[in-house]
């Protein structure tokens, strides 16, 4: 795993790579799918165009910004930009998240 963390005008990104022996498809169903996300943050789902975070009385609805299947997802959360990129490796997924 690797972690960095980088000063960007007035604000900081997060970086953490990390490599896990699954298959691209698999990694990428894990964390841009409805049925992903019920295994991990049920709270949240696509909905078109959006990302829904949604608990018993509180709803966000977060700006889709990229989704290119089996590579990224990037989403507006707050004031932040999230996204998980997927590069395939031999045997194994490369998976960089930046906030």
């Amino acid at each position: 795993m690797k972690i960095s963390v980088q000063k960007e005008s007035e604000m900081y990104l997060l970086t953490i790579s990390y490599t896990v022996q699954t298959s691209l498809a698999e990694s990428w169903d894990l964390l841009a799918t409805d049925s992903g996300f019920a295994r991990w943050f049920p709270q949240l789902r696509v909905e078109g165009d959006k990302l829904i975070f949604e608990m018993e009385d509180f709803r966000e609805n977060m700006d889709l910004l990229e989704y290119r299947k089996n590579e990224k997802i990037a989403y507006r959360w707050d004031s932040a930009t999230v996204s998980f990129t997927l590069s395939q490796l031999e045997n194994q997924t490369l998976i960089t998240f930046e906030e």
